[in-house]
């Protein structure tokens, strides 16, 4: 992996503090706590204890993501994922979405990719089996329209589908 598009394994501290708490409540941890610097530890020291734990937290989707980035070499595009599962990408892409998924504390996301954050790629790899290949499926009749997925500030608009005949 590139060293501009990692982050190292305490990468947390990119987050904002009212996403730090969501996490904290979904973990179930200490509602005191209200400094990044005591929330930001509190998590660290969950994620290194709870490993599996967090994991069974995790819907069937995102084990699905997880897995495509613990296995695959390369960033995951949204739009790949999209394709392969047929179900949008349960990551949030910016930074500053404050949505408090657990995967937070295993990716991250940068030019619209998402990445897995450095030290945790061999212990995920025994807990979480190598995603299934991509298959190519034929369909007997085309739709009428294509309506496009994913980014909310574009409008979903449906798109016609042309057919053109050749020789």
């Amino acid at each position: 992996m590139d060293p501009a598009t990692t982050l190292p394994t305490n990468s947390l501290s990119h987050l904002n503090v009212k996403t730090l708490k969501a996490l904290v409540r979904r973990l179930d941890l200490s509602k005191k706590l209200t400094r990044s610097a005591e929330l930001l530890e509190a998590l660290e020291q969950s994620r290194a204890k709870e490993f599996p734990l967090i994991l069974d937290r995790l819907t069937d989707i995102e084990k699905k993501l997880l897995a495509e980035a613990v296995h695959a070499s390369h960033p995951i595009p949204p739009s790949a994922f999209s394709a392969k599962y047929g179900a949008p990408l349960p990551f949030p892409l910016s930074p500053w979405s404050e949505d408090a998924s657990l995967l937070r504390l295993f990716l991250f996301s940068r030019d619209d990719e998402v990445y897995l954050m450095e030290g945790f790629r061999d212990r995920l790899r025994s807990l979480l089996p190598e995603p299934e290949c991509a298959r190519i499926t034929t369909v007997p009749t085309l739709p009428v329209a294509f309506t496009p997925e994913g980014r909310p500030w574009l409008k979903e608009i449906p798109r016609p589908i042309h057919i053109f005949s050749g020789e």
